[in-house]
């Protein structure tokens, strides 16, 4: 199963309102002009962010002051052993808890700020049974009380007003019409290529599918393709 299609089709806003609603785990992945940028979900919860700017988390609080460079190699060590960045710098006391939230919320801001209002670009959200600390790089249930951030928290407007849904897709989506359950990424990366190549055999949108620019019997830009299992 997978959620690809262009951010000139469905805007990222859209996009994380679905993973959102439907509780779901794995990695949005965008590539623009730019590089790759990357929106971890676990959940429905974003718990973290990456961009070619901020390729991971050890490098953003390095850069943002929140760790002394002094700490690299160390934090570094502990990661090949195992030991995610982020709960590496809480056991050594050198950043507290709070701080850690406070940058690691500031660098999924700074990654999905200036793609918001971005219709330049292709997304595929790749679903996945689980994420691993190290996969995210700090355990999130440590950090945060709810084990990761609501997306309205970062997508909504200066007062915090939530993001309105889209039209029936709650409804969808709690009727597991959108999205389906995938056994791991492997699975999902053999399944991309053949429900691409249904889409574009596809004259009008399958039942399931995300609202596109279909007409004419052309194939909608945006799709949700699903396996059955």
């Amino acid at each position: 199963m997978s959620l690809l299609g262009r951010l000139e089709d469905l805007s990222l806003t859209d996009i994380v309102q679905i993973v959102f609603l439907s509780r779901r785990t794995g990695v949005l992945e965008i590539v623009d002009d730019r590089g790759r940028h990357t929106v971890l979900f676990r959940g429905g919860l974003i718990v973290n962010a990456s961009s070619p700017e901020y390729p991971d988390l050890l490098t953003y609080l390095v850069d943002k002051g929140v760790l002394d460079a002094d700490n690299v190699k160390t934090l570094k060590q502990m990661e090949e052993g195992g030991i995610p960045y982020g709960t590496a710098a809480l056991e050594l006391n050198i950043v507290k808890q709070e701080d850690l939230g406070n940058a690691i919320r500031g660098r999924i801001v700074d990654v999905v700020t200036p793609l918001m209002n971005s219709r330049e670009g292709e997304f595929n959200f790749i679903l996945s049974d689980s994420m691993t600390p190290i996969d995210i790089e700090y355990e999130p249930d440590t950090v945060f009380k709810e084990g990761g951030i609501a997306p309205q928290k970062i997508l909504g407007g200066t007062e915090g007003e939530k993001i309105k849904p889209l039209r029936g897709l709650e409804e969808s989506l709690k009727a597991g019409k959108a999205l389906g359950p995938c056994r791991n990424d492997a699975r999902n990366a053999e399944s991309r290529p053949r429900a691409a190549a249904r889409n574009r055999a596809a004259a009008t949108p399958a039942a399931g599918s995300v609202p596109g620019d279909a007409a004419d019997g052309q194939r909608p830009s945006v799709s949700v393709a699903r396996e059955d299992l």
